[in-house]
């Protein structure tokens, strides 16, 4: 057994919260999991996927996600912002 403190932490986030909170589905650790910058919530990555599809909040403490976009990538959607007004 090899020690892994990040591999051991989600373990443990997992077991503390066994299920996903999008889709209330049990997770596996190590597999299709997510864990997101700022409050560390996991999920499934196929739902939180779909999830940042519809919404620009975090499921379970609603922080905008936007904040962690690419410097770039923020530039080009205000220049687009820009254009359609």
């Amino acid at each position: 057994m090899m020690y892994c403190e990040a591999t051991a932490l989600l373990e443990g986030c997992v077991m503390a919260f066994p299920e996903c909170c999008i889709c209330y589905k049990a997770m596996v650790p190590g597999v299709d999991m997510m864990q997101l910058p700022a409050c560390e919530h996991v999920y499934h990555l196929e739902c939180i996927t779909k999830w940042f599809n519809v919404k620009p909040t975090y499921p379970v403490c609603l922080k905008n996600y936007l904040e962690f976009l690419p410097a770039a990538y923020k530039a080009l959607g205000e220049r687009m912002r820009a254009v359609r007004e």
